[in-house]
């Protein structure tokens, strides 16, 4: 159940990177929003008796939380650039 919920999420992620071919495009409310699943979702790796055997794929949540991070940072910094430009 988790892995199907992971690959899921994972996959709306690239397919959110991929529809997007310019930062600009890039809503931060749901990058922050899947920010969120993926913490919720490693978070419920830590529980239970397999919580030592989880640990490869706590590490890939972790990448990928760290990539959406820095996607998040550059489509601000984009974003904010193109506002000042106007102005």
């Amino acid at each position: 159940m988790k892995n199907i919920f992971l690959d899921s999420t994972l996959i709306h992620v690239e397919n959110m990177l991929h529809e997007s071919n310019h930062l600009d495009e890039i809503d931060v409310d749901e990058i922050d929003r899947l920010i969120i699943d993926l913490q919720s979702i490693k978070d419920k790796f830590r529980k239970g008796k397999g919580k030592d055997y989880y640990r490869k794929e706590k590490a890939k949540i972790q990448w990928a939380i760290s990539s959406l991070r820095f996607i998040k940072r550059k489509a601000e910094i984009r974003k904010e650039k193109l506002l000042s430009e106007r102005f």
